[in-house]
Order: C-alpha cells, then sequence, then structure tokens
C-alpha cells in the first residue's frame, strides 16, 4: 500500500514537472513569431491535455489507495482475535490419523478431543455440543468466534 502511495507522488511530481515545461514552452511561444507561437499554443494545449488526463488519473489512484487502506485498516480491527493455545504442539505431537476400525474409533475420539480441547477450548466445547445434539450442527448457526474456531 505504502509503495502504491509512494508511486502515486512520483506521479504528480512528474505531473508537476510537465506542467513547469508546458509553461516553459508557452513562454518561449510568446517570444516567438506568430506561426511559432501558433505552433508552440496547440503543442501546450495538447500537453495542458495531458497533464490534466494524468493529474485525474493519479488523484483517483490516491483516492482508490487511501479507500483501501482505510477498508483493510477496518478489517483489522473487525478481525475477531483468534483463541491462544498454551500448549505447544510441536511439542505434543499431532493426533494419529483414524484408520477406520470400530475397535479404535473410541480411543482414537478420546485422544482427538482431548488434542482439540488443549489447543483451543472453545473448539471442545463445540465438539461436546455436536456430539450431544440430535440436529445437524451447521456453520451457518455459528458465531463468528465458533466458525473460526472450527
Amino acid at each position: 500500500m505504502e509503495a502504491l502511495v509512494a508511486q502515486m507522488a512520483a506521479m504528480q511530481l512528474m505531473m508537476e514537472q510537465q506542467a513547469a515545461r508546458a509553461q516553459a514552452a508557452e513562454d518561449a511561444a510568446a517570444a516567438a513569431s506568430a506561426t511559432a507561437a501558433t505552433a508552440a499554443a496547440i503543442a501546450t494545449a495538447a500537453m495542458a491535455e495531458q497533464v490534466a488526463a494524468a493529474n485525474q488519473a493519479a488523484t483517483v489512484a490516491l483516492q482508490t489507495a487511501a479507500a483501501m487502506q482505510a477498508a483493510n485498516a477496518a478489517q483489522t480491527a473487525a478481525q475477531v482475535p483468534r483463541a491462544r493455545s498454551a500448549i505447544d504442539t510441536r511439542l505434543l505431537g499431532k493426533p494419529r490419523d483414524f484408520s477406520g476400525t470400530d475397535a479404535e474409533f473410541v480411543d482414537w475420539s478420546v485422544v482427538l478431543r482431548s488434542y482439540a480441547s488443549l489447543v483451543n477450548p472453545s473448539l471442545g466445547e463445540l465438539m461436546k455440543t455436536a456430539e450431544t445434539t440430535e440436529d445437524i450442527v451447521e456453520e451457518v448457526g455459528l458465531s463468528s468466534t465458533e466458525v473460526e474456531a472450527s
């Protein structure tokens, strides 16, 4: 974002330099003959149109950059902070994959629920709720914090 703002500032400086050159060309045309003055005036008018168009483009780009920066700031402020875990999962290790057998499911599910609860307590609560309800649990019915945890 800062690079875009810097680029816009550089473009604006370049446009100001072009405007100064256009003014210099206009001054030189006034000192020259009538024919040269007419040619310089046409060139100056064309250059002035280009400068005006570039100025307008730079203004729109600066406004867009400012709007994007404001949107990013608003999004950052609105983000829900993630629940932090006091457990270092690198030391704890991850639960093994479920093999698909009924005999292993009970032990595997206890390990997985415990792991999930340690890493994110709200995830453990969500799992407990999902286990005890008869209804289908859909993400639509969850709060933003619960969606983040899931």
